[in-house]
């Protein structure tokens, strides 16, 4: 015969059952196929969009230039972006997004300051190594946009100083643990960063 059952495995087993039955009522609905068509040909075109702004630079990348790359007709874009200035400021922080989800994740990984520092600078050269179009972009292009595009500017700029005090933080944890000097950390992440 078999061995008694514990009195809880019933009860555990039920408590799963009303459990996945109440979380399930409670899950994200699945995205349409027209979303999932919209997400695709949105991140088509910046991605082409970065390439359009690497070469030809800002002020001589043009609409038509984006959409050819992106092998989309120029009111197709439209649909997606109002203007250039638009669509480079999605593409702008797009890759920051990338970008400081990449160093988040990379800092978690380790414990001591001088090995997330070490994976800080890391995960940012390969960043900028794979992506040479958002690296061209991101320095050289952006001060040649124009300052009427405020939303997005706001919206990099905040996901900009999210990656400057991420580096203050992880340099004051190496200062407190002597992997740097606490004399040179005043605004050092913020030079570091521009």
């Amino acid at each position: 015969s078999s061995p008694p059952r514990h009195p809880t495995d019933h009860t555990v087993r039920y408590t799963d059952q009303a459990v996945s039955a109440v979380t399930s009522k409670f899950k994200a609905p699945q995205p349409t196929k027209d979303e999932v068509v919209s997400a695709y040909r949105r991140d088509q075109i910046l991605t082409a969009a970065h390439g359009v702004f690497a070469s030809k630079g800002f002020r001589q990348a043009t609409v038509g230039d984006i959409a050819d790359a992106a092998g989309v007709a120029k009111g197709t874009l439209y649909l997606y972006f109002k203007s250039k200035d638009d669509i480079y400021w999605a593409a702008m922080n797009r890759g920051l997004d990338g970008l400081h989800a990449l160093t988040t994740a990379a800092l978690e990984r380790v414990d001591h300051p001088r090995e997330q520092l070490r994976a800080f600078i890391e995960t940012k050269v390969r960043f900028f190594d794979a992506d040479r179009d958002f690296f061209s972009i991101y320095f050289a292009e952006f001060g040649n946009v124009s300052p009427h595009h405020v939303p997005a500017q706001k919206a990099f700029l905040r996901r900009y100083m999210e990656q400057v005090e991420l580096l203050d933080r992880t340099l004051q944890a190496a200062a407190a643990a002597g992997t740097v000097r606490a004399s040179v950390l005043n605004g050092l992440g913020f030079s570091v960063l521009a």
